[in-house]
């Protein structure tokens, strides 16, 4: 009977732990997420037997445990089937450099300024005029075009993910609600500008990487690929 078992707050238990978005633990919203008081916990507790001690997370998810094995000085690996998911636990679990972001960032700004009024490919998939308005629709498009010839590999995939994190928010679907529904009063008069949205995202996500880059203590990182992830070297 539950009222009959002892609770217990991870929270509580581990409160130097910077909330749930601190590091990169923010970079992308995701339901049900582990929180990372759990995973802290229980690592700062077990005693390495060798400095190639491992930590494995069989269903990574976006890498929270993975996320903390580096902050706690564990490499680690993770094995994840979801590509959208595995794609932001390799982002946040590799160092950039901040100095390399932030040139890039800005070479996206000044590229959105010259494809601003110029024609590009646009997705084609069932009921994305319905989730979407065409003009919202072309916005997107140019920016996943500019984030597309970002030639360092690590550095576009780290501004795939900030682009990933606005398409709902662009969206005509509810932003407080996890699965894709339509606001209760109907559709949303006013939809924030997709530049906007990730100006706001690519900053704030730049600082987080900056907070994870100067406290990771693994010496090898585990970078999941599609379909799994490991801290290789």
């Amino acid at each position: 009977m539950l009222e009959n078992k002892n609770l217990v707050s991870f929270r509580e238990m581990c409160p130097e732990v910077g909330g749930t978005r601190y590091s990169t633990h923010g970079l992308y919203p995701y339901p049900a997420k582990l929180i990372p008081h759990i995973p802290y916990y229980f690592l700062s507790q077990i005693r390495r037997k060798s400095s190639d001690s491992k930590v494995l997370d069989p269903f990574c998810g976006t890498g929270t445990v993975m996320v903390e094995a580096l902050h706690n000085g564990w490499n680690s690996v993770g094995i994840e089937i979801n590509p959208v998911t595995a794609l932001v636990a390799k982002v946040k679990t590799t160092t950039l450099s901040i100095a390399e972001l932030e040139k890039t960032y800005n070479f996206l700004k000044e590229s959105c300024k010259v494809e601003k009024d110029k024609d590009c490919a646009l997705p084609s998939f069932e009921n994305l005029g319905f989730w979407f308005t065409k003009r919202t629709i072309i916005e997107l498009a140019k920016i996943n075009e500019c984030i597309q010839t970002i030639d360092n590999d690590a550095i576009r995939d780290f501004f795939k993910v900030t682009f990933a994190s606005i398409i709902k928010d662009a969206s005509r679907a509810d932003s407080k609600i996890y699965v894709p529904v339509l606001p209760k009063k109907g559709l949303r008069k006013r939809k924030p500008n997709p530049w906007t949205l990730f100006r706001s995202n690519a900053e704030a996500n730049i600082r987080s990487m900056q907070e994870f880059s100067g406290s990771a203590r693994a010496k090898n990182f585990t970078n999941p690929s599609k379909r799994t992830a490991g801290n290789k070297p």
